[in-house]
């Protein structure tokens, strides 16, 4: 009978309904015996009885991320007319950028290493015979690099003009080639109120003060190569060494022209920069600063 009971008193334990304060006493034949109601105990036993805490057992749930919907719509990859994608067209264009990006970058290497050696013909203004044509034997191997750097840039920019225009009669998406570009054109304003029209007038007052500052570099750059050129390898024995130093001389005026052209390139490219930084700090939109 004990056992009996001791078995229902745990079912209803056990039960995730059922909870609070359980009551238990023992009668005067040793049973025990269990109760939730109070009033229920007889009142032979009140000072026997001893008093329970159950907490509410809960049942236990799986917790789980709800599922995700299944959509039943298929991605579109957009294609050309020709159901060419995005990663086709980026892979014929890739070797040609990087031939681009290389030649460019060795162009500079080569032109600055012919301004080191042309500054020579400055510095041996009063030089012999033998350290000119040495001086012009370098340099005229350095022009045979320019023309093999300059040729590979042509070629590269030739061949991705081709696949641009190649895309667009196969309707590609120029962003798979030159990048997406949305205008936005001049609506709205910065925080200050000043608009698209005239952020564009700002920045380009300040592109054609960079812009002149180049050209007037590139003509004064240009004229020195000339003059440089002049003194290739072919004129050996039929320029004096007066006139090496009469080439010097102007060689060292041009290359103070570009000096000076450097610095006003480098004054126009910290104020537009400094231009660009306000327009950032006053919120102003990025397309009103483009090209």
């Amino acid at each position: 009978m004990v056992k009996i009971i001791f078995i229902l008193v745990l079912v209803c334990l056990s039960s995730p309904s059922y909870g609070g304060i359980i009551y238990q006493w023992v009668d005067k034949n040793g049973t025990y015996n269990f109760t939730d109601a109070p009033e229920k105990i007889p009142s032979a036993y009140l000072k026997e009885v001893q008093q329970k805490v159950i907490e509410d057992i809960l049942e236990t749930q799986s917790i789980l991320p709800p599922a995700k919907p299944i959509s039943t719509e298929k991605e579109v990859i957009k294609r050309d007319v020709f159901g060419l994608g995005e990663e086709w067209w980026r892979g014929k264009a890739r070797p040609w950028e990087k031939q681009l990006k290389e030649g460019m970058a060795n162009l500079e290497v080569a032109k600055n290493k012919s301004m080191e050696e042309s500054e020579k013909l400055i510095i041996r203004k009063y030089g012999s015979h033998q350290q000119f044509k040495s001086t012009i034997l370098d340099l005229d191997r350095i022009k045979g690099y320019k023309s093999k750097y300059n040729a590979q840039i042509n070629e590269a920019k030739g061949l991705l003009k081709k696949l641009s225009k190649d895309a667009e009669e196969s309707k590609a998406d120029p962003g798979w080639l030159i990048g997406a570009f949305v205008s936005h054109g001049d609506a709205g304003t910065d925080i200050y109120g000043r608009d698209g029209t005239w952020w564009r007038s700002k920045v380009f007052d300040q592109r054609e003060q960079l812009k002149k500052a180049v050209e007037s570099y590139e003509k004064a750059y240009e004229d020195y190569n000339e003059n440089v050129e002049k003194l290739g390898p072919s004129r050996f024995g039929k320029i004096s060494l007066t006139q090496y130093q009469m080439f010097s001389h102007k060689l060292n005026i041009l290359s103070q022209e570009m000096g000076g052209h450097q610095d006003r390139i480098t004054e126009a490219n910290e104020e537009l920069k400094q231009l660009l930084k306000e327009a950032e700090d006053s919120k102003a939109n990025p397309e009103w600063l483009k090209e």
